[in-house]
């Protein structure tokens, strides 16, 4: 089965902000960052389930590439912060929030 792409009526909407320099209003923004997570978390879920280890190896590739010469010696070890996209979250309800949720999570309540 062939991945879900971005309608073309979102394609249009992000070269016209990219290219032609509109500046989007909160809710198209929204809409249209709304549309690109509806994208890239299943094929994001469907990689981490069926190519774990692959997963896990490219990012300890990724993080050996990263480091400094000096350090080639040393074991790499990680920490994460949890992020919108983020490969190492286990919580299964964490790709089920809808961008306005998970911006709204980051907002400090005093």
């Amino acid at each position: 089965m062939p991945p879900k792409l971005l309608s073309n009526r979102k394609v249009k909407f992000r070269n016209e902000v990219v290219h032609k320099g509109k500046i989007p209003s909160r809710q198209e923004a929204l809409d249209y960052g709304q549309a690109v997570l509806d994208v890239v978390r299943p094929i994001l879920k469907q990689v981490k389930k069926k190519y774990p280890e692959g997963v896990r190896k490219t990012v300890f590739q990724h993080l050996n590439e990263c480091r400094a010469s000096e350090d080639n010696k040393r074991h790499i070890s990680t920490m994460s912060i949890g992020t919108i996209l983020n490969l190492s979250i286990v919580d299964p309800g964490h790709n089920d929030r809808s961008l306005e949720e998970s911006l709204a999570s980051l907002i400090r309540r005093e």
